[in-house]
């Protein structure tokens, strides 16, 4: 499709937190909530197999750093 994907994270000050794999983020109410919205990361048009295992650890790794900079804000651990 030649879209863009840009990523997108958050976190909060109080959150319920689940024990599941993903490690579940529910914001409880009137929570501070904080957003952050990486640079857009381009996707080719018919791309490779191989490139888009590339392009999946690049979205990947920017969900991430922004996750962890999300918590460090909130005053919470490291999501990885």
């Amino acid at each position: 499709t030649h879209a863009q994907i840009v990523p997108l994270t958050f976190s909060s000050k109080r959150p319920i937190i689940f024990k599941t794999w993903d490690k579940f983020v529910f914001p409880t109410p009137f929570d501070d909530i904080y957003i952050k919205i990486g640079k857009p990361i381009a996707v080719e048009k018919n791309i490779s197999d191989s490139k888009m295992d590339m392009l999946a650890l690049e979205i990947e790794t920017a969900m991430n750093i922004l996750t962890d900079e999300c918590d460090k804000f909130c005053g919470l651990g490291t999501s990885s």
